[in-house]
């Protein structure tokens, strides 16, 4: 094992350090269900599921990645011939070197909300509960593996929109929950609504270990369809959202399509399609002001599903190989790594 990864606050000593992959479930984490990351399966043996982690793992440091985010939520603790895969899973990444951050992905029965399926982005008051015993267990339970570097106590809490007491309320119920021995392990808050606004966390929570998750996407910034904006425009709306927080906030979630067949090192070209430009446009400028700023980031999603000329998320091809080389060039420019 590498020595210089074995503590987290050493690794990890503020987000800028992070280079991450997201390492999800295929059908998305929200799952009512136990949630199981890509190249896994529910049924997967213990050793099984270590020798695919060790696969994985290799893939992301050859990419030039430091850490993997990993999906969590009652279901998947509760489960417990599951729970004891997983553990192995986050094992086998900590002794192959890279920190692990746990994320809880929300399924809230007591709030209903049209359409969702009880994904809602806020929890109710029985939800809240579940979720407070859920990290309390993992923590407890993973105090012995030294490269998990925290926990990111809620994924896009989009139903706490207009209601920052109540959020602010249910974030310090889970911090409870996980206690004050910490280890040296960081509590990460996301941004309200779609992990988009960390401005507003800074009041609230002004503990130094505790670290501020934001998301960024295409359609953010008034993106996407025929409203094309410009590579300057997602860097000023990425720099504007982290202003005077940079030193506390970690991108959770970055990522664009692969498969575009298109040089994302060149300005969009206006005579491909639009969707094209944007996504091109976008990811150069959202690596301008990772780079810039030194935020540390992490990659939405390196799994390995990815088939030759799919418009995927997916980093990674089923054989491990990089699904699109000129967009991960950006990746690697954001993360400053220099080919």
């Amino acid at each position: 094992m590498n020595t210089a990864l074995s503590s987290p606050t050493a690794s990890f000593a503020s987000p800028a350090d992070i280079r991450g992959v997201s390492w999800s479930d295929p059908q998305d984490n929200y799952q009512l269900g136990p949630i199981v990351p890509a190249n896994l399966s529910l049924h997967s043996l213990p050793d099984e599921a270590s020798a695919t982690a060790r696969r994985m793992a290799g893939h992301f440091k050859k990419a030039g990645a430091n850490l993997v985010r990993l999906g969590i939520n009652p279901a998947t603790v509760e489960d417990a011939t599951w729970w004891q895969t997983y553990e192995r899973v986050i094992r086998v990444l900590s002794d192959e070197g890279l920190g692990v951050l746990l994320c809880a992905w929300e399924t809230s029965p007591a709030v209903h909300i049209d359409d969702r399926k009880s994904h809602n982005g806020r929890f109710g008051r029985e939800d809240i509960e579940a979720y407070a015993q859920m990290w309390k267990h993992v923590h407890e339970r993973l105090l012995d593996i030294p490269n998990v570097m925290g926990y990111e106590l809620l994924n896009e809490p989009f139903g706490y929109r207009g209601r920052v007491e109540e959020y602010v309320g249910d974030m310090r119920r889970l911090m409870r929950a996980i206690g004050d021995d910490l280890r040296g392990r960081r509590i990460i808050v996301a941004g309200i609504g779609y992990a988009d606004d960390v401005q507003v966390l800074k009041v609230h929570f002004p503990e130094r270990h505790v670290w501020f998750s934001y998301h960024v996407y295409v359609n953010w910034y008034g993106g996407w369809g025929e409203n094309l904006i410009s590579r300057e425009a997602y860097a000023k709306g990425l720099a504007d959202a982290v202003e005077g927080v940079e030193s506390r906030t970690l991108i959770t979630e970055f990522g664009s399509w692969g498969g575009l067949a298109y040089d994302y090192s060149i300005a969009p070209d206006p005579r491909v399609d639009i969707n094209v430009r944007q996504h091109v446009a976008y990811l150069q400028g959202i690596a301008d002001t990772i780079q810039a700023r030194r935020l540390g980031s992490v990659y939405w999603t390196a799994n390995a599903n990815a088939k030759p000329n799919d418009r995927s998320y997916d980093l990674f091809r089923e054989d491990g190989t990089i699904h699109d080389p000129d967009q991960f060039a950006q990746v690697r420019r954001a993360w400053r790594l220099h080919d």
